[in-house]
């Protein structure tokens, strides 16, 4: 029987080097992002960790933060439909999922290449163009980022920053503060079948 290795014992402590703000587009953001660092920061729904989505050695150390198996899929949080368009996805398909966004909608879409990094198991990748103008132009300087919420496999999502360095301590790169986000919950969720059918997977 396996049994999942226990994340609540010991918190690690935030230190010096890590950066905290309070600015989404702030510069050391971008530079700690785009140097295959994490980060947690606020979405257009809860706190998320978040790294690039082509940089194996962020995507596994999310995975390693929150104690996520690798056959568990990520959401991709995009700026656009063009950052979209270079996974491979039908262009039927990203003009139906586009009339969601930008909102609080996930979308499951097909795509040419496949990236089993993020997707774990799922067909598809989920994608979400953030309801968030700041974090959009965030993206525009990254490039898309995998973003699963702020906090370790069993443990309650974030709602503030102190919670989540509680958490994770000095493993993450920057903490970025919004203060407490709570009445929220993660995006609704959909999957566009090939034939262009919609499926509500989370509402």
């Amino acid at each position: 029987m396996q049994i999942d290795t226990p994340v609540n014992t010991t918190r690690p402590k935030p230190s010096n080097s890590t950066l905290h703000s309070d600015d989404l587009l702030d510069q050391g953001l971008v530079d700690i992002l785009n140097s295959d660092g994490v980060a947690v920061i606020p979405t257009d729904t809860i706190y998320g960790i978040v790294g690039r989505y082509d940089s194996p050695k962020a995507v596994q150390k999310i995975r390693r933060l929150k104690n996520r198996g690798s056959d568990q899929a990520f959401i991709v949080l995009c700026a656009n439909i063009d950052q979209i368009r270079t996974f491979g996805v039908e262009e039927a398909h990203l003009k139906q999922a586009d009339t969601h966004w930008p909102g609080k909608v996930s979308v499951i879409l097909n795509t040419l290449h496949h990236w089993p990094d993020i997707s774990g198991k799922l067909e598809g990748i989920g994608f979400r163009v953030p309801d968030n103008k700041e974090l959009r132009s965030l993206l525009l300087q990254t490039g898309p980022l995998v973003a699963p919420s702020a906090n370790p496999k069993n443990d309650t999502p974030a709602w503030g920053i102190k919670q989540a360095e509680e958490y994770f301590g000095d493993k993450i790169g920057a903490y970025i503060n919004y203060g407490l986000i709570k009445n929220t919950k993660p995006s609704k969720l959909l999957k566009i079948s090939p034939d262009g059918t919609e499926d509500v997977l989370r509402a």
